[in-house]
């Protein structure tokens, strides 16, 4: 456990002290500490919540990272784990275990992915979700595989994440 998080602990460090560092040299930075809100205020309120942004995406994609380190590592250090699992399923030609693995990997990034995007709404409350019209093509029979909602006027709805 602690070769797999040293990695992505020091690198998240190099990632928020940068977005930090940019974050302080902003203007809004500047104008908050002009009408006198607080060190604290300005470190944690405007800052810190600006910088996180970036950090939360990388969070989101280290999900399968962190299992494909896993992956290396117990195979290296004869752990036993899921990594072990899928590398001893591979030279077995074990077919449904290295499957299951696999599928266990995929819902851990749909999902890393899912929580960069709820965080993000968190961290960032200038961003909406709203529904946008796309003009597309109109699929009189409706069997053309869109997952998009069939609007009267011929448009679907998608939704998007948009800035006010």
């Amino acid at each position: 456990m602690i070769t797999l998080s040293a990695i992505t602990i020091a690198s998240f460090s190099r990632y928020m002290r940068s977005s930090m560092m940019d974050a302080l040299t902003e203007d809004y930075v500047r104008t908050a500490r002009a009408k006198g809100a607080s060190s604290n205020r300005v470190l944690y309120g405007h800052a810190l919540r600006n910088a996180l942004i970036p950090i939360l995406t990388l969070i989101g994609l280290s999900l399968p990272a962190i299992a494909s380190g896993a992956l290396i590592t117990e195979t290296v250090f004869n752990f036993p784990g899921m990594g072990l699992l899928t590398v001893e399923g591979a030279i077995n030609n074990d077919i449904p275990v290295v499957l299951g693995t696999t599928f266990v990997i995929t819902v851990f990034t749909v999902l890393g992915s899912l929580l960069a995007d709820i965080l993000y709404a968190v961290a960032d409350p200038e961003s909406d979700w709203e529904v946008h019209n796309v003009t597309g093509p109109i699929d009189p029979d409706g069997a053309g595989g869109h997952h998009k909602q069939s609007r009267p006027s011929g448009r679907s709805a998608t939704l998007c994440p948009s800035r006010r």
